[in-house]
């Protein structure tokens, strides 16, 4: 391409980070999404949005999160894929926190959580045990209007509650 006279374009860019990052290429994929600077090309979210999936599957959270900064420094909008990749990664290796903060991050600019985010959340603190965190992501989740995904959450939240051998008053 280029060296037919054609400069790339970030739709260009956007499937060949991704494709680095799928085939397990984290440095190589940086490095290009790096190159879009020196080539006077703007990475749109899309491009964003492929690095930091990619990051946070390779549980390079800290990396991610640069990648976040320096997207709201660029004032590229964040969207709810972006904040599904972070809370997903977080909650992979188990900072549940973090997760959380990404969560409250992404309700404060207005985005609207999915039905993946809410149900990587609940499974997330209920692999951690923590059952009452997941009870009130539950609740907030209804509260929101998310119905479709009501059986895969209740699934959670009692597979952890038989595995712990716990039970809690009005969940059975």
């Amino acid at each position: 391409m280029i060296t037919r006279g054609m400069e790339p374009n970030a739709v260009v860019y956007s499937p060949l980070i991704s494709g680095h990052c799928r085939e397990g290429r984290i440095q190589e994929a940086c490095m290009l999404f790096n190159s879009m600077k020196d080539r006077n090309v703007l990475p749109d979210t899309h491009c964003y949005n492929s690095l930091i999936n990619g990051l946070c599957k390779a549980e390079k959270m800290e990396d991610a999160k640069h990648y976040l900064s320096q997207m709201q420094e660029r004032e590229v909008a964040p969207n709810v894929f972006t904040y599904a990749s972070l809370i997903h990664g977080h909650s992979k290796i188990g900072e549940m926190n973090e997760a959380d903060l990404c969560f409250k991050d992404m309700i404060a600019l207005g985005i609207k959580p999915n039905d993946i985010i809410y149900t990587t959340l609940i499974g997330g603190h209920c692999k951690a045990g923590d059952i009452p965190k997941a009870l009130s992501i539950f609740h907030c989740m209804l509260v929101s209007g998310w119905y479709l995904c009501k059986h895969i959450a209740c699934s959670s939240i009692a597979s952890q509650k038989w595995e712990d051998g716990r039970g809690y008053p009005g969940f059975s």
